[in-house]
């Protein structure tokens, strides 16, 4: 039996020397003049052994039916390199002469003392089919000979596979999938022009992902195409939906969810979602015309590990295929498949499953933080080395039952895969331009990529609304109801919270409605309006005369707001209104529209945000039966009404 899970450790310090490569100085024998052979007899309840050439056959007794001779040859016409293997010496071929091998024979070959330091040994052996797989084979340093077992008798050799060769080929995979491109066509979008003109739009340099902002079917449209041939992980608002492109990419909630891990909204960031988008594939969201927000595309932890464990699935399945093991749809793209519709999982979907939720248990405290040089990125992809071991042996077993030496040689192709993953993981570690990309973010590879929308600076419009003349009387644009009860404006009189002016006042109660009140000095009645845009007054009586004059407050809050989109907001009064899990408030109703206006009562934000000539605020919506609702998203104020006089 092959024990090649014992030396794993072995094979790692064979394979970490001289991983630049150095040529081998052994070679492969030349033609000898003339073939040697040796032969035993064997059968009758007796094993037999024979040598040729630093090559020796055992057989037990028990391993052959009849009687025949044990004849070793040998053969250096056997090609110079196969499966993968470069052939080492002479090869042999062995034959029992009439009697046949039901049972395991042991084979060894004689090891080099000089022995190329970047080679592991193994046999290889004709399938009986024309082709070549190799033995499970023993060796350690040091040690002269290299022992197989197998359960037929053909053609073989002893071959050097070249874990360094490999290793480089698999860093080079690695570099071109993080500093290549893959050549995605740029996006064209309908209507860029009217797009472009309502939003003042930045972005970073390089070429990893092309962009096109426009508007179609009525709606703002974003499209985005990953120029890289890795995964991008793009970072955008809430507010924001992907309206096409999902099949292309993996959101951060399904893997989260797959991975029975809480990190989405650590690594996406509050009133954030994340999709990580193939590599040369193009994905679309619908945006709101003002949106005041960013766009972060960028390769992270998920992305660098989705693409590690990618890389080690290929180096398995290829060695393993080398080997003669076919592990059939081994792939990352299965496993893509798995997360975003997991269903029914398949033995092969749970050691997926357990691999990422091992990703996530052990690198939790890393998982929003940059993949940093000799820290994380090695770990995770020494990680997703075991992740393939585990997930391998599953494909294997799915193409039917693993008999000898298939089954023996699983473990053999599991320690080569792992010795040539650590000796990627070191190289990666000292290859400069993968570094540049996937753990210093900078240079050449434009690591992070964002794109940054502001609204266009279209100064918020104040109003003051005045609807009495110079006589303290109506103005014609508006109409007067007579009000029959009294209104009650003193002894304690307020002024209105939305005055810029004195004698505007705050009466009555919540329910009538009268917060906004002009009344001239003297008079005996107040006009009354609900809302700026109302061209009703109510008239009342007022319950005592003449009332105290008031000044305005120091700040005044705006009566009524229009928003961007044409959205009418006014100023809450009192009342009870439905709350918000986030601890946010109403303070402006809306117009037919399922949101209000939102301050947050910790004072973080004010209602409204006069920091800039075009005032902000935040809308969202109200509910008491929900556990959570989308995050306050901005809106720009086009027109702010207040009271005034004269």
């Amino acid at each position: 039996m092959m024990r090649y899970a014992r030396t794993a450790a072995m094979l790692l310090c064979v394979s970490l020397i001289g991983l630049t490569g150095c040529e081998d100085d052994l070679g492969a024998a030349g033609p000898t003049p003339q073939a040697k052979t040796t032969g035993a007899p064997i059968g009758n309840g007796a094993s037999a052994s024979t040598a040729v050439g630093g090559f020796r056959v055992t057989v037990p007794a028990s391993s052959v039916s009849g009687p025949g001779t044990l004849t070793a040859t040998e053969n250096s016409a056997l090609p110079t390199a196969a499966a993968g293997l470069k052939r080492i010496g002479s090869g042999v071929h062995v034959d029992l002469g009439g009697a046949g091998l039901k049972g395991l024979a042991t084979v060894s070959f004689a090891v080099p003392p000089q022995w190329d330091k970047n080679l592991i040994p193994i046999i290889a052996w004709q399938d009986g089919r024309g082709g070549w797989r190799w033995l499970p084979t023993s060796w350690k340093p040091g040690q002269t000979t290299a022992t197989a077992q197998t359960d037929h008798f053909s053609d073989g050799f002893l071959g050097g596979l070249d874990v360094g060769a490999q290793a480089r080929e698999a860093v080079k995979q690695l570099g071109t999938w993080f500093t290549g491109r893959s050549g995605v066509a740029q996006p064209t979008c309908a209507g860029q022009d009217a797009a472009r003109a309502k939003l003042k739009i930045s972005s970073g340099s390089g070429d990893s992902v092309k962009w096109c902002l426009g508007t179609e079917a009525g709606k703002t449209v974003l499209k985005i195409a990953n120029n890289r041939i890795t995964y991008t992980e793009i970072s955008y608002p809430k507010t924001w939906k992907v309206i096409a492109g999902q099949r292309f990419g993996v959101s951060l909630d399904a893997l989260a969810e797959f991975a029975a891990t809480t990190a989405a909204t650590a690594l996406g960031g509050p009133g954030r979602e994340t999709i990580l988008v193939q590599g040369g594939k193009t994905v679309e969201f619908s945006l709101p015309a003002d949106s005041d927000a960013k766009v972060i595309a960028q390769i992270s932890f998920y992305s660098w590990a989705l693409q590690a464990l990618g890389l080690a699935l290929d180096i398995e399945t290829k060695i393993a295929k080398l080997a003669g093991i076919e592990l059939k749809n081994n792939g990352l793209d299965r496993l893509i498949r798995i997360v975003t519709n997991p269903g029914k999982l398949d033995e092969w979907g749970k050691a997926g499953q357990d691999c990422l939720k091992s990703y996530t248990e052990q690198f939790t405290s890393d998982l929003t933080k940059p993949v940093e040089l000799g820290d994380t990125a090695l770990k995770i992809f020494n990680f997703a080395g075991t992740c393939a071991i585990a997930m391998g042996a599953v494909s294997a077993s799915e193409s039917g039952p693993l008999i000898f030496p298939a089954s023996v040689l699983l473990e053999a192709v599991s320690a080569v895969v792992s010795t040539i993953v650590s000796a990627v993981q070191l190289l990666v570690s000292i290859t400069r331009e993968i570094w540049d990309s996937i753990a210093s973010f900078g240079g050449g590879g434009n690591p992070v990529y964002i794109i940054r929308f502001t609204p266009r600076s279209t100064p918020t419009i104040v109003v003051k609304i005045d609807p009495l003349n110079d006589a303290g009387a109506a103005k014609p644009e508006y109409a007067v109801e007579a009000v029959d009860s009294l209104l009650e404006c003193s002894p304690y009189v307020y002024p209105s919270p939305s005055a810029v002016s004195g004698n505007i006042y705050a009466c009555g109660s919540t329910a009538s409605n009268t917060d906004v009140c002009w009344i001239e000095p003297g008079a005996d009645h107040a006009f009354c309006d609900v809302a700026p845009w109302d061209k009703t007054l109510r008239r009342f009586t007022l319950n005592e005369w003449p009332v105290a004059q008031v000044k305005p407050l120091r700040d005044p809050r705006p009566w009524g707001l229009v928003l961007a989109d044409g959205t009418r907001c006014l100023r809450r009064i009192g009342g009870s209104w439905s709350g918000r899990p986030d601890g946010w408030v109403g303070s402006y109703s809306c117009d037919a529209k399922p949101f209000v206006v939102l301050a947050d009562p910790e004072n973080e934000y004010k209602d409204i945000d006069k920091s800039r000539p075009t005032w902000i605020v935040r809308v969202g919506e109200l509910s008491d039966n929900t556990k959570t609702l989308p995050a306050p998203r901005p809106m720009a104020v086009k027109t702010a009404y207040y009271a005034s006089r004269g």
